[in-house]
């Protein structure tokens, strides 16, 4: 049987005043939509389900700072709590009620897998208004950036007022069409680019050419940005110019461009010095290069390396070693979300394949035990750049590099002692390098 207007504006009061308040509001909608007494139900509706919330809504609304968004009077949707993490949209413009919307789906969602895969990247979208229709999208912005491309703005941007969206809503940030989105990522070239994008396959491909635009101009002078580098992939190298840009072509395959630079320390005069020369010439802005035309030892060359780097984090990569591309995303997201690293140590192909459980060392003792005399190698080492400079590193060496047989060859295991006492070690089970060498040169040899 299908109940007139009146007759559900009669249940609905009813059950509101017996305290079924859920059920009572199903109804006044309902009447609602049957165009009975809509004047005096909203009204009704507003006074009993809004007028204690609407500071809160505005507060939520207030504290989302991520770009520009629409002043909260011109809003176009309205938020009627209904229950525990449900609302009923009410559009103000066409003064219709446009379903319910639930934190609890978003919450709910199960990741897809690809999603899990890409830790650490932004994402981006195409979509309407409703974020009903994409949970899936919206899920992921509790574990990164989103950026939202929809053209009604002012209704996407309602939904910043729901309180419960805040752990998700701190990272979206939405644009009014494409040309929008590319002016953003063109002005800010700090910005990492997205490099997930949902939604229809042809939206998709539409944001993956804007994507592919900003990340080749980012290769250039011009679009080169070193303020947020979180990662610098050190290349300390000697008389091995060829293997140097074997290296460089299988770093410049990746798809990060102000997350990251190269930094080569070269010294040596002998061979190779035509490759070497060839070096500065690629067109790709993330290589900081330095050529020194004299003989440095290992160390001093790997400590050249560190002088040059932008980055948060160095890694030191032999010329012989190749960095797998696609771990990047877990390392990346590692050296993002841990604030007290000082050091990491991961997996590799060959010196330190027996790793295969993540360990991690608090400051002090506890990481001076778990990681000295671990360190036979440098490459494949991560080293927070601050702390090493700050360890006293340049100290020691004065001290000790010509004087203490072990110090000459292994000055990078006295490193880790000086690091165990600035910030927290870290051991990775996930293979970071393809090792081409058994080894790199000893410590204290020149390459």
């Amino acid at each position: 049987m299908v109940l007139t207007g009146q007759e559900l504006l009669e249940y609905a009061c009813g059950q509101f005043e017996g305290g079924a308040y859920e059920t009572a509001l199903r109804a006044f909608v309902l009447a609602y939509a049957r165009n009975y007494e809509r004047e005096w139900i909203l009204e009704n509706i507003y006074n009993c389900y809004m007028a204690g919330n609407e500071m809160e809504f505005r507060n939520s609304y207030g504290r989302w700072d991520f770009g520009e968004k629409t002043a909260y009077e011109k809003c176009m949707l309205d938020f009627i709590p209904y229950c525990e993490g449900e609302y009923y949209i009410y559009d103000r413009e066409i003064q219709e009620f446009r379903g319910v919307f639930s934190v609890k789906t978003v919450e709910s969602v199960v990741r897809q897998e690809c999603f899990k895969q890409s830790e650490f990247s932004a994402m981006a979208a195409i979509t309407d208004w409703n974020w009903s229709k994409m949970p899936e999208i919206l899920s992921e912005a509790e574990y990164r950036k989103v950026y939202l491309v929809c053209k009604d703005k002012n209704r996407c941007d309602s939904f910043f007022k729901i309180p419960e969206l805040e752990k998700f809503a701190k990272n979206i940030m939405i644009f009014s069409c494409k040309e929008e989105f590319q002016q953003y990522f063109h002005e800010n070239t700090a910005e990492y680019l997205p490099k997930q994008c949902a939604g229809e396959e042809e939206e998709r491909q539409g944001l993956l050419e804007i994507i592919n635009q900003e990340h080749a101009y980012r290769l250039t002078p011009e679009g080169r940005n070193t303020e947020r580098v979180l990662l610098t992939i050190g290349i300390p190298t000697y008389e091995r110019g060829n293997l140097l840009l074997k290296r460089l072509e299988n770093l410049r395959q990746m798809p990060y461009d102000a997350e990251i630079e190269f930094a080569i320390s070269k010294n040596g005069t002998a061979l190779y010095q035509e490759e070497y020369k060839s070096v500065s010439s690629i067109p790709d802005a993330r290589i900081n290069y330095k050529g020194y035309d004299e003989t440095l030892t290992a160390w001093y060359n790997c400590k050249s390396v560190m002088q040059i780097a932008a980055g948060k984090f160095v890694l030191i990569v032999s010329d012989e070693d190749d960095v797998i591309i696609s771990a990047l995303e877990h390392y990346l997201k590692v050296l993002s979300s841990y604030t007290d690293l000082a050091m990491v140590r991961a997996k590799t192909c060959v010196q330190y394949s027996t790793i295969d459980r993540t360990m991690y060392y608090k400051k002090g003792k506890e990481a001076l035990l778990g990681g000295f005399l671990g360190q036979n190698y440098m490459s494949g080492a991560i080293y927070h750049r601050e702390k090493f400079w700050k360890s006293g590193v340049d100290v020691w060496d004065e001290k000790y590099y010509e004087s203490n047989s072990f110090y000459g060859f292994y000055p990078h295991a006295w490193c880790q002692v000086l690091l165990s006492d600035m910030g927290d070690y870290l051991e990775d089970n996930v293979s970071q390098m393809g090792q081409k060498y058994s080894s790199i040169c000893h410590m204290g040899k020149p390459y």
